[in-house]
């Protein structure tokens, strides 16, 4: 199996994946196809998921393979150019013909849970993250409560702060960690869609071009 992908979005692919299974023994498992590579992978703590998506240009029939993300990324500095040739084989995902990383073993790949979501609103992505970020000085969570526009709420035990991120289609609110929400917003700089309903995951899909992928984020239950 032979492909050839962005170097960019492979990068950006590899780093979400990794979010999720960086550092763990089993990796993560990636499917390639002659025209794309894609990825299911959950956290060990059962939070989060994400689901990777890059487009490739190969010719061979597909394979699935496991792969140590932390270490590709650790390896990757070592490859020039805009485009990455990927190759399998004997036992190794090679970059560009000289670097070769050598495939583990992985978990079953996840099955992707089916949501419907009543709530859903485009959102500037650095701009949310600003405000995850600062939030974090002050509690753990925030909320997010949609009535014809879209509002994120962070409370803490004295402060709080309540930010406006634009127009939102539906109505609930829902609770979710500041830090999860902080980890999966990072590396991206461009509009994302947020989806959601009262006390339902959080779903947030980023379209980068040739790279895609989406969060599902679960909520955090307030006590009555």
């Amino acid at each position: 199996m032979e492909v050839v992908v962005n170097r960019k979005g492979f990068e950006k692919f590899i780093r979400a994946i990794d979010k999720a299974v960086g550092g763990l023994a089993d990796g993560g498992e990636i499917e390639i196809t002659k025209n794309e590579m894609k990825s299911i992978v959950v956290d060990a703590g059962h939070i989060f998921m994400v689901k990777g998506k890059l487009a490739c240009m190969g010719k061979d029939d597909r394979v699935t393979i496991g792969v140590d993300t932390s270490k590709i990324l650790k390896l990757l500095k070592l490859t020039k150019g805009e485009t990455l040739t990927l190759k399998i084989d004997k036992g190794k995902l090679w970059l560009n013909d000289n670097v070769g990383i050598g495939l583990i073993d992985t978990s079953e790949t996840p099955k992707e849970p089916k949501l419907e979501f009543n709530i859903s609103a485009g959102v500037d992505l650095p701009e949310l993250h600003n405000i995850v970020k600062t939030g974090m000085n002050i509690s753990d969570h925030c909320r997010f409560i949609a009535k014809d526009k879209l509002i994120v709420e962070i409370e803490g035990d004295v402060d709080i702060i309540k930010f406006e991120l634009g127009k939102a289609q539906g109505e609930g609110k829902a609770m979710y960690s500041l830090e999860m929400l902080d980890l999966l917003l990072k590396g991206h700089n461009n509009i994302g869609k947020l989806e959601f309903d009262t006390d339902k995951p959080l779903k947030v899909s980023i379209d980068e071009g040739d790279f895609k992928v989406e969060y599902l984020l679960a909520p955090r239950i307030e006590s009555d």
